[in-house]
């Protein structure tokens, strides 16, 4: 298996916040255009810092370019970070009603970056018309993708809506996607985006708010409690 290293770096503005934004266009499927002359091939391999991502099945219907980035928001640190899955449609896929798959692995190469984790993934995507649904399907093994079996988190985007998913207490570092996409018999699908939030397993959770009012409430149950034994004992 083949691995190819993602390079390149810009800036762009999201939420009126700056933001630094690396990797890029790493190859085309189909014959689709785009700002690279490399073939989108199964099996393939993309590294990215610390993040390796395999292509299992290039998109299987409509032509265009995948993009892998990776975006730092300010203010720095593990925390903020962001890693994109993107697949650009050029020209726009439909109208079709046949649904199209996408599967690919992400990966954090945990000897680069042993505190990392995935900590959330969302899913958006943008159209031209009415009626486009795309779902998204993540698996920890790709046995479980193959069977279909043990899905940790399923995501819809309905009409270019955004959907997202927070993993919680669960720590992956690996996972195993499938994007099922259909524009509709009346729009056309632009790009699919598939975007992850890492997390940094190395910074100490912090207690809520109710933790530290239930612990101050016990501190004080205490005091009253040592009062009131010390009152019976001079009696």
């Amino acid at each position: 298996m083949a691995a190819v290293t993602v390079g390149g770096a810009g800036s762009l503005l999201s939420a009126g916040s700056a933001k630094a934004a690396n990797g890029g266009t790493i190859c085309n499927f189909n014959g689709g255009a785009g700002p690279t002359s490399t073939v989108c091939a199964n099996n393939q391999t993309y590294t990215l810092d610390d993040k390796d991502l395999t292509l299992l099945q290039i998109p299987t219907l409509g032509l265009g370019y995948l993009d892998f980035l990776s975006n730092q928001f300010p203010p720095l640190g593990p925390e903020n970070d962001t890693w994109n899955v993107k697949t650009n449609f050029a020209p726009p896929y439909g109208p079709s009603a046949t649904p199209g798959e996408f599967i690919y692995r992400i990966k954090i190469d945990q000897v680069k970056e042993p505190f990392a984790y995935f900590k959330k993934v969302s899913l958006d995507s943008q159209h031209n018309g009415d009626n486009p649904r795309v779902d998204k399907y993540v698996y920890e093994t790709l046995l479980d993708l193959q069977n279909g079996t043990n899905l940790i988190a399923q995501l819809t985007s309905l009409d270019g809506s955004a959907s997202e998913f927070d993993f919680q207490f669960n720590r992956y570092k690996d996972l195993f996607v499938k994007d099922v996409y259909a524009p509709g018999l009346n729009g056309d699908l632009s790009t699919l985006n598939n975007s992850y939030t890492q997390g940094d397993s190395s910074i100490p959770t912090v207690p809520g708010p109710l933790p530290l009012l239930g612990a101050g409430m016990a501190l004080g149950f205490s005091r009253k409690l040592r009062s009131r034994i010390k009152g019976s004992v001079k009696a």
